[in-house]
Parts: structure tokens; sequence; C-alpha cells
């Protein structure tokens, strides 16, 4: 906020409070959403809600990743047309189920997974069927475990494809501009940086400077 020339701690306290709130009730607006729909169209808990919350709350949560886009619309803006942070899919980023899934039906295929199964435990609790309870309780372990192990075995044949990746973080201050002594000046750490991991790490193939 300095670099932008707001020097009052208030003022600053004051915006950075409302984006803040503003960013975070346009993420859980289409959540609540949901819950609220999913309570008027389904009172009592029926089947039909394995499929109708599912939907509903995968719908609304694809829709979300625009909305914050439309709320903080403008040139240059940082935030893109399509802002899916916080999605439920990225929770399960290294279960090898989710990502096989993932990849035939993207994040929010694997967000619907989650809501159906969830819901589904729910459901066998609510009724109190205990037996379909357990059996479904272990059909889900051994359809999570067991191909997370398959794909372990897997990638264990495939590490002759791996490729060694360093990411430098070079801690450059965040500033609205830099002057051209600056940039040099960070040009020249990032090199010598570079120059470092090849020596250190020669078996890299590919550099990633996440800044700037």
């Amino acid at each position: 906020l300095e670099s932008l020339g707001i020097d009052n701690p208030y003022l600053g306290f004051f915006l950075v409070f409302f984006v803040w709130a503003v960013t975070a009730g346009a993420l859980a607006l289409t959540w609540g959403a949901s819950a609220g729909l999913w309570k008027k169209l389904d009172k009592k808990i029926s089947w039909p809600a394995l499929l109708i919350f599912p939907s509903i709350f995968t719908l609304l949560e694809y829709l979300r990743s625009y909305l914050i886009g439309l709320v903080w619309i403008g040139r240059g803006t940082p935030v893109g047309p399509n802002w899916p942070i916080g999605g439920l899919a990225y929770n399960l980023h290294q279960s090898f189920l989710a990502l096989k899934l993932a990849s035939w039906l993207g994040i929010y295929g694997v967000s619907f997974a989650i809501i159906l199964l969830s819901l589904l435990l729910f459901i066998f609790l609510e009724k109190r069927n205990y037996r379909r309870f357990w059996l479904t309780v272990f059909s889900i372990v051994i359809l999570i475990y067991w191909p997370s192990a398959l794909g372990n075995s897997v990638s264990k044949l495939e590490t002759e494809f791996l490729v060694e990746v360093a990411a430098i973080q070079t801690k450059t201050p965040n500033q609205a501009y830099y002057t051209p002594e600056e940039e040099i000046s960070i040009l020249k750490n990032q090199l010598e940086l570079l120059d470092l991991t090849s020596k250190k790490f020669p078996e890299t193939k590919l550099i990633v400077f996440p800044e700037n």
C-alpha cells in the first residue's frame, strides 16, 4: 500500500478489510446459495438428492470461478475471467484416483464425486441403514486406495520419463513499478541464481521464475 501512496494505517486497514470481505463474500455466495436451494428442493433428504444436490453444487461452483472476475472487473486486474481457487478438488491433489478422474472430467467432476460420496454417507447415517453404510464405506476405501497403490507402482516404472525442475524464488519486493536500476538488480540476482542452480544441480532441465 505504501508503494501506491497510502501511508495512513487506518485507511490501509479499511481498504484491505473491504477487499477481503468482498472477495470472501463472492467466494462463499454460491456455496451458500447451493445449500439454500437444495433445502428448498429436498426438505426430507430423499434419495434423489444424491443427484440433485451434487449437480446444483457443481454448477454453482463453476459459476463461482467467473463471479470473482465480475466482482473485480477492470483493466489490468490480476484476477482473470476464470478463478477456480478454493475448489474442493484441489484438496485431493495427491490422490491418484482424483487425478485420474480429473484427467477425464476436470476438477468439477472431482467436486461432484466428493459431494456425492459425502452425501451418500450422510444419507446412510440419517436413514440408520448401517449394513448399507458399512458396505458403502468399505467400497469407498477400496475404490480410493487400490487405484492409489496401483498408481504408485506405475509411477516407479515411469521414472525414466521424469524431468528435473527447479523453481527460483528471489524474494523480489512487490511494487506497483520498478526503476531501471531495480530491474537491473533483479535480473542480476536471477542470473546469479540461475548460474548457481546449473552448478549445484546440473541434471535440471527446466527452471521456473514464478515472480514478476
